[in-house]
């Protein structure tokens, strides 16, 4: 189950978009994503 589902959708939401201010901003949201949802691949 997710712990963090808001934090998850603000993530989600972020990745769906365009708004990619840094790479390294983006990779974070990734790393996020990543673990909260382990059974997704990195970079989708």
């Amino acid at each position: 189950p997710d712990t963090h589902p808001h934090l998850a959708e603000a993530a989600a939401y972020a990745l769906a978009s365009d708004y990619n201010p840094t790479d390294e901003f983006h990779h974070g949201l990734t790393l996020i994503l990543t673990t909260l949802t382990p059974d997704t691949p990195p970079g989708v």
